[in-house]
């Protein structure tokens, strides 16, 4: 059998490196290469149908999205805005991708909903990374402060994360600022190696 043929008709993510191309007895190599294999394109089967069902589409930072509320309420903003009080979303993130390092004018809470763990890396008010991690054993939400630079990604290959996010008040892509890779090192130098991993410029 040529495994390594099977495995580029299959594997969709050339990012990924697959456990079987470590060191290994052949027989061993080509099971693990083979189980790799059918785990991507398992979960390329969850993502296609999660994209699908729930109206996914791309979003700015990596991954999808679906806004599934907006409240009739509004409130006015420090700034004397007036804007929704609440929005909810669906997003989507898989482990060949992120969401890259960004920040919103508001508070902005997450909720594991399945699939894999979801890392949340966030530069708090006082420059320090926290990076917090939501599973399907908990915990299972957690919230950004408004204006805080944020990224997210899928720390388990061949999987998935499935999430919403609710924004209050509610989400404005006026409100929405993709970060600099080179301006957000000069920011926060220490931080160098995860802002590099997560952004795209």
């Amino acid at each position: 059998m040529d495994v390594n043929a099977l495995f580029n008709v299959c594997h969709p993510f050339p990012e990924y490196t697959p456990r079987a191309r470590t060191v290994r007895p052949a027989d061993t190599r080509d099971q693990w290469f083979i189980a790799d294999c059918v785990a991507v394109r398992r979960m390329t089967q969850d993502v296609e149908r999660l994209i699908s069902e729930l109206q996914l589409m791309p979003h700015p930072e990596g991954g999808y999205y679906n806004e599934t509320y907006r409240s009739r309420s509004s409130v006015i903003t420090s700034d004397g805005r007036r804007r929704s009080a609440l929005t909810n979303i669906y997003f989507l993130l898989t482990s060949n991708t992120f969401s890259a390092w960004h920040r919103i004018d508001a508070d902005e809470t997450w909720h594991f909903y399945s699939g894999g763990d979801i890392v949340i890396s966030i530069i708090t008010d006082d420059g320090s990374l926290d990076e917090r991690r939501l599973s399907t054993t908990g915990p299972w939400q957690t919230t950004v402060p408004v204006g805080c630079y944020f990224a997210a990604h899928v720390p388990d290959a061949a999987t998935y994360a499935l999430v919403g996010c609710s924004v209050a008040p509610g989400f404005e892509f006026s409100g929405f600022e993709l970060a600099s890779r080179e301006a957000l090192i000069k920011q926060y130098p220490r931080h160098a190696d995860a802002i590099q991993r997560f952004t795209r410029d």
